[in-house]
């Protein structure tokens, strides 16, 4: 599993996704979110429809 999926399941946004995750030098965690379609880009699942 990459990163970003497991920081997306444990944050459990609404209609966001963590795109990107880098640790700095102190080992402090920054997890850049994105807010958008119910899929994420990338996803083998289809979006949902309305």
């Amino acid at each position: 599993m990459r990163v970003t999926t497991a920081f997306s399941r444990m944050l459990q946004l609404p209609g966001a996704w963590v795109r990107d995750v880098e640790i700095g030098p102190e080992g402090t965690i920054i997890a850049s979110t994105a807010l958008g379609p119910s899929v994420p880009p990338g996803s083998n699942r289809s979006p949902k429809r309305t």
